[in-house]
């Protein structure tokens, strides 16, 4: 999924630079020779006038402007004329004239008596563009327009004059925004169509709702749009059936979706979706007989497809607000962002019907599209949170698995060497006593230039037995005696053992402790034991001036116990590998010794650390439980 991340920010934002175009391009006149004209008069035509070609002498001329424009039919009309007084089109090579809003079925212009545009519809989109070429006359003319239409006829825009070219990319300009925000916004809901494959059993419904959502408002932008029906008018008829069957895909679709996202446990919204759904359907078969017969079952698809349907949808929208407050009201994060955006389309829905409503028709659907672009930023950046959470806890789950690998292959080892030592220790043990019995009763009786040989055999007899004991101590670390100690105590008893060892490395000791108890559960021994290791670790790295910090303290019910010194240090690859069997710093070491202090401080209840760098010293922290936290 984040492979779609930055492509689909990218398609918002897009759609957000051209919802303000298509806004806003409509306010601007393109070019500074163009000519508008804002005032007309225009006259109804009844049903009985239908078959004239020419205005007639009685009718009543009104005169209208592009501010307040006159298009609803009043009963009994069927159409209407406009007349429109043209400027001089001298100055212009090619004069042409451009009206972006003519409300009509069936359009005729006359120039001179003589018709030079024809439009007819036989599909009920009656909004149209009119773009035609002029005669340069030095003088202003009279231009007529005849209009037949069923619900509105007339003119809804400024009539702009100039040159005919000019005019065809000042439409194109103003027009294609529009179009191009539905076509960004379509394309968006079918890739998430396509990518519902991606998704688990249970969210594939969902997700092809909010997908058919998202697809069902591309579409009717750009079916709403009077672009392509002006310069494809053969294709009319299925770009208005394709806006009537995704107007009602719409419902349904945002309905579902709003349902399955809030998780709303009300069994009534479940029986409304199921007679919203059993409404639609009826809808959709009377939208399609009347596609296929025609006029005598306009009233029942108006009925259906309008005056039923937008209340309906109202409602939805409204019970919408009611769902996403409520879930923002309970929830937080990522359930927040989403309502916002769902309350963003649904009250700026609510606000361009109810504009529709109370303008008789005439508003055009703006104010959605922001909505909608808005819905979907707040959905892309609902995603992008949710890719951030599952990346985060799967960069966690990582390094958890890593840290546990880590830990089972160190105990996996430790297991092993202790079955190992276990097993042989004892068996190896007895047989080095009774060696070095033997040879100490030979160099008695030796001559004194063999002793110095014997006394050689004698000492690593007690190196290899020292070994075999830390064997031991490692296999079985169990503390003989539990009690509680004194770590002040303790690490005074422990600087008089390894204080002179430190003085023959050219070092100094220093124990900082408090004189309040800190006090720890464990064998003394052993804890002696552990220290005396790392201390003599220290020792044996100093330089000149060398010095070796031991501070104790205690911090959130912890005993710390820090050692420092100055003395070698270590890189990252040594300190990785502390506590191995057989890795050791030292060119006569063992390595363990200090994995017999982990070991030590393990069984009683404690963690170490090393934290060393290169020429600037080494500094190991323990941790122990207070013993009054049990």
């Amino acid at each position: 999924m984040r492979n779609f991340r930055q492509p689909v920010m990218i398609l918002v934002i897009v759609c957000i630079v051209l919802a303000i175009m298509s806004t806003f391009s409509t306010k601007t006149n393109g070019d500074e020779t163009i000519q508008s004209v804002t005032e007309w008069n225009m006259a109804w035509i009844q049903k009985s006038e239908l078959s004239g070609m020419t205005p007639s002498a009685d009718l009543t001329w009104h005169s209208t402007t592009a501010d307040r424009p006159l298009t609803e039919l009043p009963s009994g009309a069927a159409g209407s004329w406009v007349h429109i007084v043209v400027p001089p089109t001298s100055p212009y090579h090619h004069p042409g004239l451009l009206i972006t809003k003519l409300y009509g079925l069936d359009v005729t212009v006359f120039e001179d008596a003589e018709p030079i545009y024809r439009s007819s519809r036989g599909y009920d989109f009656e909004r149209n563009i009119v773009l035609v070429p002029l005669t340069a006359k030095p003088t202003e003319s009279n231009l007529y327009i005849r209009i037949e239409s069923t619900e509105r006829a007339g003119i809804g825009s400024p009539v702009r004059v100039g040159e005919f070219a000019t005019l065809s990319t000042l439409n194109v300009r103003q027009m294609l925004p529009n179009v191009l925000l539905g076509a960004a916004i379509a394309f968006l809901g079918l890739i998430m169509l396509v990518s519902t494959g991606f998704f688990d059993g249970k969210l594939t419904k969902t997700a092809n709702a909010l997908g058919l959502f998202i697809l069902s408002t591309g579409m009717l932008i750009v079916t709403n749009s009077s672009l392509p029906y002006h310069y494809y008018p053969d294709f009319g008829p299925i770009l208005f059936f394709l806006f009537d069957t995704f107007i009602l895909i719409l419902g349904p679709a945002l309905f579902y979706f709003i349902i399955r996202s809030f998780d709303e446990p009300y069994v009534w919204l479940t029986k409304a979706e199921k007679w919203l759904l059993g409404y639609y359907i009826p809808c959709f078969a009377v939208m399609v007989v009347y596609q296929t017969v025609g006029g005598s079952l306009y009233f029942y698809y108006k009925l259906f497809t309008f005056w039923i349907f937008a209340p309906l949808v109202m409602a939805q929208l409204l019970i919408t607000i009611v769902l996403a407050v409520r879930n923002a009201y309970r929830r937080y994060g990522n359930s927040m962002l989403l309502s916002i955006g769902i309350i963003a389309f649904a009250i700026s829905g609510i606000a361009d019907m109810t504009i529709l409503f109370v303008g008789h028709g005439m508003h055009e659907f703006i104010l959605w599209k922001f909505g909608l672009v808005f819905l979907i930023a707040c959905l892309v950046m609902n995603l992008n949170r949710i890719i951030a959470a599952d990346y985060a806890k799967l960069l966690s789950y990582s390094q958890e698995l890593a840290l546990f690998n880590s830990q089972l292959e160190k105990t996996e080892r430790m297991r092993i060497l202790s079955e190992m030592a276990a097993s042989i220790a004892h068996e190896i043990r007895n047989p080095l006593q009774v060696t070095r019995g033997f040879l100490q009763l030979l160099s008695s009786k030796a001559g004194e230039e063999n002793r110095i040989q014997f006394g050689m055999a004698i000492s690593e007899l007690d190196r290899a037995a020292a070994i075999i004991t830390d064997y031991l101590t490692f296999a079985k670390p169990e503390q003989e005696v539990m009690v509680s100690m004194d770590v002040k105590q303790q690490l005074d008893t422990i600087a008089m053992i390894i204080h002179p060892m430190v003085m023959l490395n050219g070092g100094v000791l220093h124990i900082d402790a408090p004189d309040n108890p800190l006090t720890i559960v464990g064998s003394p021994s052993k804890f002696k034991q552990a220290l005396i290791n790392m201390l003599k670790n220290s020792a044996e790295s100093l330089q000149d001036n060398g010095k070796i910090e031991v501070k104790a303290y205690e911090e959130n019910s912890t005993v710390f116990i820090r050692i420092s010194d100055n003395g070698h240090g270590m890189d990252e690859e040594q300190l990785a590998k502390l506590g191995n069997p057989y890795f050791s710093t030292k060119t006569k070491g063992t390595g363990l010794g200090l994995m017999v202090t982990f070991r030590i401080i393990e069984v009683m209840k404690g963690t170490l650390e090393f934290r060393s760098e290169i020429g600037k010293g080494t500094e190991a922290t323990i941790r122990f439980p207070c013993s009054n936290q049990g």
